[in-house]
């Protein structure tokens, strides 16, 4: 059973005329091949054909010819799962401020800080969506996100916060670019509908993060909270690798 699929392989592939097979067709199988060696071979075979699907999956995506449900709906979440990133942190102030020994002032100055973030990303970082890879741009954003939520967990002073706050808030446009690609591939019809649906996955994600950061900070603590949004972030970066074709 394992040859025969090596073989069905190499015949796939000499047909795309690809120079490099994993066993060639004029060749006879291996007659000494051990259990471990073919298992990994198959192994390969099979991972290679999916990548392989999941790439032609992507390709079918087109511009003004339909967006598939599942990446809309996924955009959706994921948008909501990112701009919570600026709200978590309003209801936990009281917490923070008792815990790192600040003023109410400096406590406060971490939402003003976040925001402010918010506006330098959507200044500087969604006109590169226009000239670079925006599911790369997203991934990156995604990564740095979830280091500020690690940083902001193990913030022992006030400038720790305000500084990864400020790069978490520049992080979390990541809706704003789902937007633009939700009206760019989404039938002329339905355009409006689609991006409608984006945005309110992001103002689910604005009213929502508010109230679960008010509950996991009571219930398990303030610098917890963080640990769970850097989580959700590794989350959103598997989800994006699997669903999102490359664009520009």
């Amino acid at each position: 059973l394992f040859r025969a699929a090596l073989y069905s392989y190499n015949k796939v592939r000499a047909r795309g005329k690809e120079q490099k097979v994993f066993l060639s067709e004029e060749e006879d199988f291996p007659k000494k091949s051990s259990p471990k060696t073919l298992i990994a071979e198959i192994f390969f075979v099979t991972l290679h054909s999916k990548q392989r699907n999941n790439r032609q999956k992507m390709i079918q995506l087109k511009e003004n010819q339909g967006i598939p449900r599942s990446i809309l709906l996924m955009m959706a979440i994921v948008a909501g799962l990112t701009v919570a990133n600026c709200y978590y942190n309003q209801p936990l102030l009281e917490l923070i401020r008792h815990d790192l020994d600040i003023t109410e002032q400096k406590a406060n100055l971490i939402t003003v800080i976040t925001q402010i973030g918010y506006a330098l990303g959507l200044f500087f970082l969604i006109p590169l969506g226009d000239m670079l890879s925006r599911k790369k741009l997203i991934l990156v954003n995604m990564t740095i996100a979830a280091l500020m939520a690690i940083v902001m967990a193990a913030a022992q002073n006030v400038w720790m916060l305000w500084g990864a706050s400020l790069l978490i808030g520049a992080c979390s446009v990541i809706p704003q670019f789902f937007i633009p690609i939700a009206g760019q591939f989404s039938e002329p019809k339905n355009k409006s509908r689609n991006m409608g649906i984006v945005l309110s996955g992001l103002l689910t994600g604005i009213l929502a993060s508010r109230v679960i950061s008010g509950y996991i900070g009571e219930w398990l603590g303030w610098r917890e909270m963080f640990i769970i949004a850097a989580f959700v972030m590794v989350v959103c970066m598997g989800i994006m690798l699997l669903m999102m074709p490359e664009m520009k």
